[in-house]
């Protein structure tokens, strides 16, 4: 029993081990890198929501949209977590644009949500709705046009 326990214990330090590694390649900017690490950590634990998150995280940044909105959606743990605009960038770049909507609508309002809706309102052509939200978002968001700068 104790060499269970050993080994257990070995098994979570290299789970931390391999988190600490993705979170400094995740602040470097290394996904490309991080992303391998992850999978790993989910062979491990499968139902691991950290490395669930990671991994959308990197797939995102990877410009892997698509895969990203895919695990998110068909992971029942996962699509429970209240990703709105990870799932609604994911659908935007896919030019599902209604969908993406619909996400955004669910979302707590920031400014982030704010930006997408608008960027999503633009390519819809809907230049006026997308200059009223930007507008909107200027005066209820302090500091939302020097985030952008």
């Amino acid at each position: 029993q104790w060499y269970q326990r050993r080994v257990r214990a070995m098994s979570e330090k290299t789970v931390e081990q391999l988190f600490t590694q993705i979170r400094k390649l995740g602040q470097d900017g290394l996904h490309h890198k991080a992303l391998p690490l992850v999978i790993e950590v989910l062979k491990k634990n499968p139902r691991d929501m950290d490395a669930l998150k990671c991994k959308v995280v990197c797939l995102l940044k990877l410009d892997k949209c698509k895969e990203a909105y895919h695990t998110m959606t068909t992971d029942k743990e996962l699509s429970k977590i209240p990703m709105w605009h990870e799932r609604a960038y994911c659908l935007y770049r896919q030019n599902k644009l209604e969908e993406a909507i619909a996400e955004l609508n669910n979302a707590e309002p920031s400014p982030k949500v704010d930006e997408l809706l608008a960027q999503i309102y633009y390519k819809l052509e809907n230049y006026e709705e997308a200059a009223s939200i930007y507008k909107s978002a200027c005066k209820e968001h302090d500091g939302f046009v020097h985030q952008r700068a």
